[in-house]
């Protein structure tokens, strides 16, 4: 990638400590600071003093849960960047007699034939790794949470995962418990039907219309690990369902091994279903088979605040040390430009990724399967690939966090929460509009009923070539 895209990752992949400036009274304060100085989103969602006003409710309730009432300051942006998380929940002791207790009230509960309500059931989560009931608890606000019943990870039967309290809106504000219990975090999430349930961008369920006890053994668990796979004389299928823990080398390297067959493939099916994104320099190696015109990649807008300068100096400091002088040249060579934009909002123009590339005659067709859980670099690789005449989207409306991109962590003073919020707002366009939320559109949609989503694109070129 050129200037752009280099500037919108580098910041993603600095986690430097964080040393507390300027000096705040509690973590609600660090918190509301941080948004503020942080998440361009802020001056494009709030208009008022509800945040202001929000934040003086959170600070003045008795509840002694803070992880709660901090969460409602990030929450209240809906952005799947933009959120707390207590990574100290593996490390309370599960109270095993109360599992023990809610275990047997659901097996008792859902043994009756008592007409039950709207969702209460059974759910499988598509990473095929958990299996949970759902029970209404409350009508007012309607309230359902979800106990485990089988689960591969770390919790137990009868551990609640998941408190679910209806808004206005009619979605679900959820506090959420991993199923590994790495990590607690609130969110937004909706039933799409009476069959899936979309728990923001950490899992996608599907109600089953029956239990039995032991069903999740002959559960095959979603892999997050790329693959690559000739289906026919015509069609490929490469799987890349991750660009957190791989670099470019790594897709580089599976893409070589796979010439031969790329190049003689007429379809080349691109299963990114469930990438929660990462590095965008993973799907690079692939630009050539994309090619047929011009490929322009989004400009973006920096919010230039003090945690953004602190850690951009900690960046410099840090390469410096470890003798990546190259590294550290490349942010001494912004350090005064971003001092004088300090508070204001820094624009750095999109960058052409492809121009003057061959046009390949195979693959003719790139088939892009997608779903509600593709975030972030994922969506970033959708909005490129669009602007070829060969690619096709098919699946589900992506999760719709690619407006506000490029992570900045921060570790909270007090309790010690992870903080997580964007610093770039991409800058949108006609060919490029708002997706905050809503998500980015498939070109064929797939739906609930279709159980292998491979089959059915293969099918669709097999039928329209």
């Amino acid at each position: 990638m050129k200037k752009l895209a280099g500037f919108l990752i580098i910041i993603l992949n600095c986690n430097f400590a964080y040393s507390q400036e300027p000096q705040v009274k509690n973590d609600f304060d660090f918190v509301s600071f941080t948004i503020k100085d942080t998440y361009p989103g802020y001056r494009d969602k709030v208009k008022g003093n509800e945040f202001d006003a929000l934040l003086r409710r959170v600070k003045q309730s008795r509840s002694k849960d803070t992880f709660a009432l901090l969460s409602r300051m990030t929450t209240f942006f809906k952005d799947k960047h933009v959120v707390l998380t207590d990574p100290t929940i593996g490390s309370k002791k599960i109270d095993t007699q109360q599992c023990q207790k809610d275990s047997q009230m659901i097996r008792q509960y859902f043994a009756g034939n008592k007409r039950k309500a709207v969702y209460e059931g059974y759910w499988l989560n598509e990473y095929g790794h958990c299996i949970m009931a759902l029970k209404k608890v409350n009508d007012n606000p309607v309230t359902y949470y979800g106990y485990v019943i089988e689960t591969t990870k770390k919790a137990i039967p009868g551990y609640c995962i998941l408190k679910m309290v209806q808004q206005k809106d009619g979605t679900f504000y959820t506090d959420y418990v991993t199923e590994n219990l790495s990590a607690r975090i609130f969110a937004h999430c909706t039933f799409k039907n009476k069959g899936i349930l979309w728990l923001s961008s950490y899992g996608r369920w599907k109600h089953l219309p029956k239990y039995e006890p032991g069903m999740l053994k002959s559960t095959v668990p979603f892999s997050f690990k790329p693959d690559f796979t000739i289906l026919d004389t015509n069609t490929v299928l490469l799987k890349m369902p991750d660009f957190n823990n791989y670099d470019r080398n790594f897709y580089d390297s599976i893409i070589k091994a796979n010439k031969a067959a790329i190049d003689n493939a007429v379809t080349l099916i691109i299963d990114i279903r469930n990438n929660l994104g990462g590095y965008v320099n993973n799907y690079m190696p692939l630009l050539p088979y994309i090619y047929t015109n011009p490929i322009v990649h989004s400009g973006g807008y920096t919010l230039v605040g003090e945690r953004f300068l602190k850690q951009h100096e900690d960046a410099i400091v840090q390469f410096t040390k470890d003798g990546d002088t190259a590294s550290a040249n490349s942010y001494i060579a912004y350090r005064d430009t971003f001092l004088r934009k300090k508070g204001q909002l820094y624009y750095r123009p999109g960058d052409t990724l492809a121009q003057n590339m061959p046009i390949l005659n195979k693959p003719k067709n790139v088939a892009i399967i997608m779903n509600h859980n593709c975030v972030s670099a994922a969506e970033l690789m959708l909005q490129n690939f669009r602007q070829s005449s060969k690619v096709k989207f098919f699946g589900e409306h992506s999760g719709g966090a690619v407006d506000y991109l490029n992570l900045m962590s921060f570790r909270l003073p007090y309790h010690k929460y992870g903080l997580y919020i964007a610093s770039v707002k991409r800058a949108v366009n006609e060919r490029e509009p708002n997706y905050d939320g809503k998500g980015i559109p498939p070109d064929v949609e797939i739906g609930d009923e279709v159980s292998d989503w491979i089959a059915f694109v293969k099918k669709y070129y097999d039928e329209h070539q």
